[in-house]
């Protein structure tokens, strides 16, 4: 079964093959900008990638109490950097 990241990884390689096809310069930018931005959301974490994350630094911590919060923003900013580091569109 796809998920919906692989699905909008796969729409988005169609539409970079696609624009290549395009003969009107503007479109073809559209579509190609449209590919980047699913390209760019399908690298996002979601929200059980971050949870799953999070818990796994709280229990690496001590399953310290009161700080939910902390290890949150923290796996959260782990898995974009993580998906920034992997993307091959990456400036």
């Amino acid at each position: 079964m796809v998920n919906q990241r692989e699905q909008q990884q796969v729409k988005a390689r169609r539409y970079r093959a696609h624009a290549r096809w395009i003969t009107d310069t503007d479109i073809a930018q559209s579509v190609l900008t449209l590919a980047a931005e699913l390209e760019r959301q399908a690298l996002q974490p979601d929200e059980e990638d971050i949870r799953t994350r999070a818990y796994d630094l709280w229990r690496q911590a001590g399953e310290p109490e009161n700080r939910d919060e902390e290890f949150w923003l923290r796996a959260e900013q782990e898995l974009r950097n993580e998906a920034k580091s992997s993307s091959p569109y990456r400036a």
